[in-house]
């Protein structure tokens, strides 16, 4: 019988993790069932100054980010972050009900790497997240 595997198998991939900016519960619990159904972490955080103090100490592999939050908005949570030494080239990607073509820009201009609308199917974007991860280098 051979030896169990080590947890830290080289050949394993890592677990990819997605840090989550929302302040609605109900959107949390969507995007939490659609993103652990494909095997990937979720962080959260419900504010933009919440998520950007857990960047001091996570590195997420992609920041799903609301653009209307309590305190920051998330063009300007965008901004900071690609500003960021550490964090510049994490992709971000918005999922709001902003879907006018100024806010499409405007994310477009910050850095976002994508923009996904609300509603939203939770499956698909698990789908379309789980697509992005693969085909982002990791940083």
């Amino acid at each position: 019988m051979g030896k169990p595997k080590p947890a830290s198998d080289p050949k394993t991939p890592a677990k990819k993790c997605v840090l989550v900016v929302e302040d609605e519960p109900d959107i949390i619990m969507l995007i939490h069932r659609s993103l652990n159904l494909k095997k990937i972490k979720v962080l959260e955080a419900v504010s933009g100054t919440a998520a950007l103090e857990m960047l001091e100490t996570s590195r997420p592999d992609l920041i799903l980010l609301d653009v209307m939050m309590p305190d920051i908005d998330g063009f300007e949570v965008c901004r900071r972050i690609k500003q960021h030494p550490v964090h510049r080239d994490t992709p971000v990607v918005f999922l709001t009900v902003r879907n006018n073509s100024v806010d499409i820009e405007r994310g477009r201009t910050v850095g976002a790497a994508g923009y996904f609308t609300k509603p939203f199917d939770p499956f698909q974007l698990g789908e379309d997240i789980e697509r992005f991860l693969e085909s982002t280098p990791n940083h």
